[in-house]
C-alpha cells in the first residue's frame, strides 16, 4: 500500500474587490463535524461561550482541551473558528441536536470593540460506529457507546487481552480511562484524573467522545506507510452488574508537514 494525498482547495479573497458589509463581518454555519464561524477584525476577536452555568472566555488552555479551534490568517486578515459537535458547553440533544451560543468581540480600524452573538443549533448528522477528527490542536474520537469491547486484531491483539484482564481485576461502577503502550505497560485513571491530564471525556445519549492534546505522556509516534503518526491506545471502562464493559476510544492523527502547491494544501496520509 502506498500513501494518499489529502487535497484542501484554498480560496484566496481579494480584499479590494471583495469588501465585506457590516453585517458579514461575523459568518457562522454548521459543517460535517464542527460549528465554522468566520471573522474579519481589525484586532484578533476575542471568543466567549455560554451555557446554563454562565459565560466562559475561550483562552488556552481551555479553548483546546474544550474542542475549540482558533486560527488566524494574516494573509487575508481572517480569523476562523471551529466548535467540535463535543465541545465542553455545547448542548446536546440525543447526539442528533447540537446548540451553540458564543459572544464574539470585534474590533474597527479604530479600535473600538463590539460584542457580536453568534447561535447555532446543527442537526441532520449520520454517525459511523467511530469517529476520528485530527484538529490542529488536539485529537478527538467519539464512538457508540453500545459497541461491544471487541479488542484489537493482529500484532495488537495480546495486548488488549491484557488489558482486559486487567480491567477485570479493577473495574467499579465508575467509569476509568486504561492506556496501553507498545511495550505492554498498561496504566489506568480515573476520569477525574485524567481531565487534570488535559484529556476531555465528554458522554452523550447514544455516544461518547475524548479529547486529547498532542503529544500527551502516554500517546507514541510511529510509522504507517511511510507516514508519521501519533497514536492514542486507550480504552474506557467500567462494571455493570457483573459485566466488565470496555469501549476502545483509541485514536490517531497523523503529525507530517504539509506542503502548498500555489493553490492547494496537500498532505500525504496513510491510504488504510
Amino acid at each position: 500500500m502506498g500513501t494518499a494525498a489529502l487535497l484542501f482547495f484554498v480560496l484566496i479573497r481579494n480584499l479590494n474587490s471583495h469588501v465585506l458589509s457590516e453585517d458579514s463581518v461575523v459568518e457562522s454555519e454548521c459543517r460535517d463535524r464542527y460549528l465554522w464561524i468566520h471573522v474579519r477584525s481589525a484586532q484578533t476577536p476575542r471568543f466567549q461561550v455560554k451555557d446554563g452555568s454562565g459565560v466562559h472566555a475561550l483562552i488556552e488552555p481551555l479553548a483546546s482541551r474544550c474542542g475549540y479551534t482558533i486560527s488566524t490568517f494574516r494573509m487575508d486578515g481572517f480569523t476562523t473558528f471551529r466548535a467540535s459537535y463535543y465541545s465542553c458547553f455545547t448542548q446536546n440533544q440525543n447526539d442528533e441536536v447540537f446548540t451553540f451560543s458564543f459572544n464574539v468581540f470585534v474590533s474597527d480600524a479604530g479600535g473600538t470593540w463590539t460584542s457580536r452573538p453568534v447561535s447555532a443549533v446543527c442537526s441532520g448528522l449520520t454517525w459511523t460506529h467511530r469517529e476520528v477528527i485530527c484538529e490542529e490542536d488536539y485529537m478527538e474520537v467519539n464512538v457508540d457507546r453500545e459497541s461491544s469491547c471487541g479488542g484489537q486484531r493482529g500484532d495488537s491483539g495480546e495486548m488488549w487481552h491484557a488489558a482486559f484482564s486487567q480491567a477485570q481485576r479493577t473495574a467499579s461502577s465508575v467509569w476509568q480511562l486504561m492506556f496501553l503502550q507498545s511495550d505492554g505497560r498498561v496504566s489506568s485513571m480515573s476520569i477525574s484524573e485524567a481531565q487534570r491530564g488535559g484529556y476531555s471525556l465528554v458522554a452523550g445519549a447514544q455516544r461518547v467522545a475524548l479529547r486529547s492534546p498532542y503529544k500527551q505522556p502516554h500517546a507514541e509516534l510511529s510509522t504507517v506507510e511511510g507516514v508519521p503518526v501519533e497514536v492514542l491506545r486507550v480504552s474506557l471502562f467500567f462494571k455493570k452488574k457483573l459485566t466488565v464493559m470496555m469501549i476502545d476510544v483509541s485514536m490517531a492523527c497523523t503529525v507530517n508537514s504539509g506542503s502548498f502547491d500555489g493553490a492547494r494544501l496537500l498532505w500525504d496520509v496513510p491510504r488504510s
